[in-house]
């Protein structure tokens, strides 16, 4: 099996909580005939449960053609979890309609991608549980064509909260689209005291200050102490022994891991601002590629030098976290100039990896190809290290949620 690019799309709900994710792949790659070959390679990191469970709670969506759904790969996938979105078809034969129904009859998962009013696939719908229709094609006449049918209907390419107010007042239930973006805290509260803490603490990790003065700063803080301790100890983590107080966290973990840990805290407060977790799960993905990707190109460097990209990862969304522009964010934590001109003008290895991801995340391929290509990194060492980001992200989320 070989890893080819592909675009993780977050689907999620009302609440603008993680519930899946869509597998896009780049069509200049994906070969006829080949397709099975692709799924399985791409999907397959999410359903070993045994050794990383982590993802089971979230549905999986992927576009099957139709010789993929006649062919074995739609029944050797696991049924609960993995959706078959079936693509436009030149002809819905009587086969087709048979496999589908016997698909459906066993329990397995499909969905249509952007009905229309003649489209060949009507047929279909009575074997589906899932639609999904790009905003532009949302109406109420598209909406009657589900009438009388039991269908999960997914809105994509939904990037504004005005689109996703529409889209709920049609009747959606889940949403694809980087609409959480928009998303701010109350500008009218002030931070969560737990955050400000946070920032204060990077600002102290990044002046060199002593153990002793984190400590305090822990101590005085009992409720951030308990998270920290609950996240270094968990699976994500690896540790291997247990942590049982911050100084034992300081001495197991080290200054640059005790940063990469704040970073993350910081998106995980449950406050009044209501960020939705998608922006925790964005954070921690481009975090932990933009390392990953790091190490493998021609301009790697330093443990230092990957915990900064690291950082620039996790901190490209802090201005929707705090409210803020990143203009402002920036002299609060003393970060150094490489992580700033990443952050402000993308500048730097850091900041061209910050728009390789961007451009992942987008599925906007060519981009990613030319910037990968500068960086000198083989397209499918971008696709295994997003595989590996997301499940890291994932189980990171789960830690943190229990």
């Amino acid at each position: 099996m070989h890893n080819q690019l592909v675009s993780y799309k977050l689907v999620t709900d009302k609440a603008s909580r993680m519930q899946g994710v869509t597998i896009v792949f780049d069509d200049a790659q994906s070969k006829v005939g080949q397709l099975s070959d692709d799924i399985m390679a791409t999907i397959h990191p999410f359903l070993c449960f045994e050794t990383d469970p982590s993802f089971i709670e979230h549905k999986i969506f992927v576009q099957i053609n139709q010789l993929c759904l006649m062919g074995k790969i739609a029944t050797s996938l696991p049924k609960e979890q993995v959706v078959l979105l079936i693509a436009p078809c030149d002809d819905v034969t009587e086969a087709l309609i048979a496999r589908c129904e016997a698909l459906f009859e066993n329990g397995y998962l499909l969905g249509i991608n952007n009905l229309t009013e003649d489209d060949n696939r009507l047929v279909l719908l009575p074997f589906t549980q899932y639609v999904t229709q790009h905003i532009n094609l949302l109406s109420n006449r598209t909406l009657a064509l589900l009438k009388g049918h039991n269908t999960i209907l997914i809105a994509t390419h939904i990037h504004s909260l005005a689109q996703k107010e529409e889209a709920e007042r049609l009747g959606c239930q889940l949403f694809q689209g980087w609409y959480y973006l928009e998303i701010k805290p109350d500008p009218s509260k002030k931070l969560p005291l737990n955050m400000r803490v946070i920032i204060e603490l990077i600002a102290e990790l990044n002046s060199d200050g002593c153990d002793s003065t984190l400590e305090k700063f822990f101590r005085e803080n009992p409720t951030l102490s308990l998270q920290m301790l609950k996240l270094v100890n968990s699976a994500a983590m690896g540790v291997g022994k247990e942590v049982n107080s911050i100084r034992h966290a300081i001495m197991i973990l080290g200054r640059g891991q005790m940063m990469r840990w704040l970073q993350v805290m910081l998106y995980a407060q449950d406050d009044t601002a209501k960020v939705p977790t998608v922006i925790m799960y964005k954070a921690l993905w481009r975090a932990e590629l933009m390392e990953l990707l790091s190490t493998q190109c021609d301009h790697h460097g330093s443990l230092a030098h990957h915990d900064s990209v690291f950082m620039t990862g996790m901190l490209s969304l802090a201005d929707i976290l705090l409210n803020e522009s990143m203009e402002n964010v920036i002299p609060t934590m003393g970060l150094s100039v490489m992580i700033q001109e990443a952050l402000l003008h993308k500048k730097g290895i850091a900041g061209m990896l910050l728009k390789l991801v961007e451009a992942l995340e987008q599925a906007r391929f060519d981009e990613v190809k030319m910037l990968a290509g500068q960086l000198n990194i083989d397209d499918e060492i971008v696709a295994t290290c997003q595989k590996e980001a997301l499940i890291w992200a994932n189980k990171v989320a789960s830690g943190i949620g229990e």
